[in-house]
């Protein structure tokens, strides 16, 4: 309750843990990471703390001219590649726009393993 999830909320939650073994929730507020950390240990469960984009003072913003440098590939390879709109792609590398947060995520999923990625908006050849 001290972190404004609701009971019903919390309460699926944990089921979900007990049925699946894991599950994602949001818990609207966190006062400290370690200390949630350490209340979920507490009770048997291992937590991975991920910030919504945007509302972290501290998300990194994502650096996508820097990521598909980093696979070596053009602009045009890499909008293909990932199914990106090319204006959109120099959009984001201008800075004159920054990718909302699904787009955020699958970047993200780029960044951790650009052959996952890929195969998951492809499927396997």
């Amino acid at each position: 309750m001290r972190r404004h999830t609701p009971l019903l909320k919390a309460k699926r939650a944990i089921e979900a843990v007990l049925a699946r073994g894991r599950n994602h929730i949001h818990v609207p507020m966190v006062e400290d990471h370690a200390a949630l950390r350490a209340d979920l240990a507490a009770a048997g469960l291992i937590a991975r703390v991920a910030d919504l984009p945007g509302k972290s003072i501290d998300a990194k913003p994502i650096d996508v001219k820097q990521l598909r440098e980093r696979l070596a590939e053009t602009q045009e390879q890499f909008a293909a590649r990932f199914r990106i709109s090319l204006d959109v792609l120099r959009n984001w590398e201008q800075h004159r726009n920054t990718p909302d947060p699904i787009a955020r995520n699958v970047l993200e999923m780029i960044d951790r393993d650009p052959a996952m990625a890929e195969e998951a908006l492809w499927g396997r050849a």
